[in-house]
């Protein structure tokens, strides 16, 4: 695992070798993101808010292996969405879905899973 004190290694001789770990983890972050949440999340999203929310999605690319396009959920969009239709409880909501689908006491663990493993690749922020 990379952690942040290697990045501390880092000089202008190679940067280079740098940039391309971090577009490695960029691409590790995508594939994963797009193999769980593409469709998996994003069609639970619509059952657990068929009746109340659009779910906004966000474009992640193409599977380089199948030719299938990549999406996952975007939160961000869709929590503007629904504040600005004055959408009841959106907190509440939304905490009730994350706890349904992540949350510890979920009847499916494998989306909790997948979610650690997404986070566990964000890996360090670095400045460039």
């Amino acid at each position: 695992m990379i952690t942040t004190n290697l990045y501390t290694q880092r000089t202008s001789e190679n940067q280079h070798l740098w940039e391309d770990l971090d577009d490695a983890i960029k691409k590790i972050v995508i594939a994963r993101e797009g193999d769980h949440r593409s469709p998996h999340a994003i069609d639970h999203a619509r059952e657990y808010f068929k009746d109340v929310l659009d779910i906004k999605t966000e474009d992640l690319g193409v599977n380089p292996g199948s030719g299938e396009k990549w999406e996952k959920v975007d939160w961000k969009k869709t929590w503007d969405e629904a504040r600005s239709k004055g959408v009841d409880d959106v907190s509440k909501r939304f905490r009730e879905y994350f706890d349904d689908f992540y949350g510890r006491d979920s009847s499916n663990l494998a989306p909790r899973d997948h979610l650690l493993v997404i986070r566990s690749f964000k890996g360090p922020k670095t400045e460039t």
